[in-house]
């Protein structure tokens, strides 16, 4: 059983350094996405193991971000899955499909509105 969660907002632009100071002690256990109409929130979760502490780091994003894959490899599998399915860029990450066929432009849990919306 968990001991306690802790939760972080941080911009995008700090990603990288937070992973850096994250991976020692920590380990990243997911990186989940939210589609919110205009963002995406990606939450980076980590687990203290020392502490045993989740520690959930929230960043919300337009279309892109940067890659942590070089500091923490196994993201990589995490941000590729996000891409296939959302379309969120990881700047820097070698994007190869893990979930949809190659050359596939469609983003699946992406919620895209279409027609037009009436007051009446």
């Amino acid at each position: 059983m968990w001991s306690e969660q802790m939760e972080t907002q941080a911009k995008a632009s700090e990603i990288r350094k937070l992973a850096e100071k994250l991976k020692e002690g920590n380990r990243l256990m997911a990186i989940s996405a939210v589609d919110e109409g205009e963002n995406i929130t990606l939450c980076y979760h980590f687990w203290n193991t020392a502490e045993n502490e989740i520690r959930n780091l929230k960043v919300k994003v337009r279309d892109e971000i940067d890659t942590i894959s070089d500091i923490i490899p196994n993201a990589s599998y995490y941000e590729r899955e996000i891409h296939d399915l959302f379309g969120v860029e990881f700047k820097g990450a070698k994007l190869e499909p893990l979930l949809v066929p190659k050359g596939y432009k469609k983003y699946p849990l992406r919620k895209a509105l279409e027609g037009k919306l009436s007051s009446e």
